[in-house]
């Protein structure tokens, strides 16, 4: 029963998956020359008894995650502005 229980405290531990690293150029008013860039690393935090699962995920659907990451930062950085 200890056993069992320390197995199962042990997956619920949570790591750091890294997500990599992103740059999104920003739309500028056709007045201006100056360049609005974002550059940020992602990082995404799993159980520790899933990590092998969630590398699989990102393996298998690496880009597809990237662009969905990247037009939900392009999202909140249209709904919540963004100043140079």
């Amino acid at each position: 029963m200890i056993k069992s229980r320390r197995a199962g405290a042990l997956g619920a531990l949570t790591v750091e998956v890294d997500l990599g690293k992103f740059r999104i150029s920003l739309p500028q008013p056709a007045e201006t020359t100056a360049v609005a860039e974002i550059q940020f690393h992602a990082f995404g935090q799993v159980a520790h008894r899933n990590l092998n699962l969630v590398e699989e995920s990102l393996e298998k659907n690496g880009p597809e995650i990237r662009h969905r990451l990247l037009l939900a930062t392009r999202q909140l950085v249209t709904v919540h502005g963004f100043k140079n």
